[in-house]
């Protein structure tokens, strides 16, 4: 009996450990409080921290994510897609992609339905038609770096949660080139992200880029072929009015 006491009390003394953890864990987080819809995601590199506690922290982040969700905005007129290559810079991608998000034509559409929910189903459908610039969202990565993959999924859930706007990851194969004897080393990086631009904007223009399979959190229907293309890379941080002149 005394041996069943000890081991409940054990059993008891562990529950509370990993609940503690896990409060600690999700709590040991210092978010900017920035104006819009949501704070900014929390990202850490596995190689800072152990690398459990660092998918704890991402695994939060999704939930998180999604608690309260937009509506998903019109696909039908998401024909100006935004096109973002990235390679390995994790950190420089989601400061990137942060930029975008706050930025994004959605913002302001949501809040203007929002209004217009109080004034009738008529005019709440009016205020939902007309292209949108910079939608579905594409990001591009050059190989299978692990970092730069969480963060693509991080903001998949925080554009499609947030903003009503897909977002769909496509994967260049790296490839590995070899110059020869006339050839300066210093063109092949030149080489490699050129072919990562003329086979990313084939996959984009055939449509081939909404079928590489995500994991979308909310069923998502197809865009229809884009008509137009705004290109970035994952160190251009965009300006405020960066859509407007877009659009």
């Amino acid at each position: 009996l005394l041996v069943f006491r000890i081991i409940v009390i054990a059993i008891i003394i562990l529950c509370l450990i990993w609940g503690y953890l896990i409060i600690k864990i999700a709590s040991n987080v210092d978010y900017p409080q920035p104006s819009r819809s949501l704070a900014r995601p929390y990202f850490e590199t596995p190689n800072r921290r152990s690398r459990i506690g660092w998918m704890v922290r991402q695994e939060l982040n999704h939930i998180r994510l999604q608690l309260r969700h937009v509506p998903l905005l019109d696909v039908e007129h998401m024909d100006s897609p935004v096109l973002v290559f990235t390679f390995n810079r994790a950190d420089y991608l989601e400061r990137t992609l942060w930029k975008i998000f706050l930025n994004h034509p959605a913002q302001s559409q949501h809040q203007a339905e929002k209004k217009l929910r109080n004034e009738g189903k008529d005019n709440l459908e009016k205020g939902m038609s007309g292209r949108l610039a910079g939608a579905p969202i594409i990001i591009s990565q050059d190989g299978e770096n692990l970092e730069v993959k969480a963060v693509i999924d991080t903001y998949r859930d925080l554009f499609e949660m947030k903003l009503g706007v897909p977002l769909y990851r496509i994967e260049h194969p790296r490839v590995t080139l070899k110059t020869t004897e006339f050839e300066e080393e210093w063109t092949s990086p030149y080489k490699l992200l050129a072919a990562h631009y003329g086979w990313a904007m084939e996959q984009v223009f055939s449509g081939v880029a909404y079928t590489h399979g995500d994991n979308h959190n909310r069923q998502t229907p197809s865009p229809p072929l884009p008509k137009r293309l705004i290109i970035l890379e994952e160190d251009i941080e965009i300006a405020d009015d960066f859509f407007s002149l877009m659009n």
